[in-house]
């Protein structure tokens, strides 16, 4: 689950406002008073997409293990046709990221949006059936922290005139495509479960840098009114952190 940034910055013509940050707290301050609109309008989102996903995760369950007439349901032909689903929402999911960076009404964008939010919860469904609910309401928390903290760091980045660009959005993206290489080669070749908490750890190195980048951007870009954008790009992030924290802090 990959971040939309380099997208934005390929093919946006939307332009940064500002070449650099500012040394002076009063300048941040007046910057984040000149875009509070647009956060108050991505957080508001941000609320409303979170809500739809983990409403939806915690309220279905679409690859439990069911046990009927004495045979349990999760034999070869159960598991590829879950195995082939999951693929199917992945899909579905890819094509909307895509549809949505398409120039429409923001209305429009808005119910794709909701659209994409619905599939996550419907791919994370089944991890209250590994961790248990108490867990995932404990992740959320946690996930709201790790956001909020990492948020503020990306905005006193602004504040002492570190401005990130091109290049380190490409080597945040080539760290995650590393990392999800590693990943999918240590689940078949290796005993993945005993590295778990490891690319927990590693995943959520990189999500809090992607935070710190789009926090960065969002700052020093003119969105021109476009909130779906920014908040896609945090609700990405806040979805990654997620699936980390759980995969760090639950049991096996």
């Amino acid at each position: 689950m990959a971040n939309t940034s380099l997208y934005n910055t390929l093919f946006s013509n939307i332009p940064l406002v500002m070449k650099g940050g500012s040394s002076k707290p009063l300048d941040i301050l007046a910057l984040l008073n000149m875009k509070k609109e647009l956060f108050i309008m991505i957080f508001l989102n941000l609320i409303i997409q979170v809500t739809i996903t983990f409403y939806i995760m915690m309220n279905f369950n679409l690859f439990r293990q069911d046990i009927s007439n004495g045979k349990n349901n999760n034999g070869n032909n159960s598991k590829l046709n879950k195995i082939m689903f999951r693929i199917l929402l992945f899909v579905a999911l890819f094509v909307l990221i895509f549809i949505i960076n398409m120039p429409m009404p923001s209305w429009m964008r808005f119910i794709i949006f909701s659209f994409i939010s619905a599939l996550f919860g419907l791919i994370l469904s089944n991890l209250k059936n590994i961790y248990g609910v108490e867990i995932i309401k404990a992740a959320l928390l946690s996930t709201i922290g790790i956001f909020l903290t990492f948020l503020f760091f990306g905005i006193a980045l602004v504040a002492f005139g570190i401005k990130l660009g091109v290049k380190t959005l490409l080597f945040l993206l080539a760290a995650l495509l590393l990392f999800i290489i590693t990943k999918i080669v240590f689940m078949f070749a290796a005993n993945y479960s005993n590295y778990t908490k490891s690319f927990a750890i590693i995943g959520l190195s990189i999500f809090a840098a992607f935070i710190i980048y789009d926090t960065n951007i969002i700052l020093r870009r003119d969105y021109q009114g476009d909130f779906i954008t920014a908040s896609l790009d945090y609700y990405l992030d806040i979805i990654n952190t997620f699936v980390n924290v759980l995969h760090l802090g639950g049991s096996e």
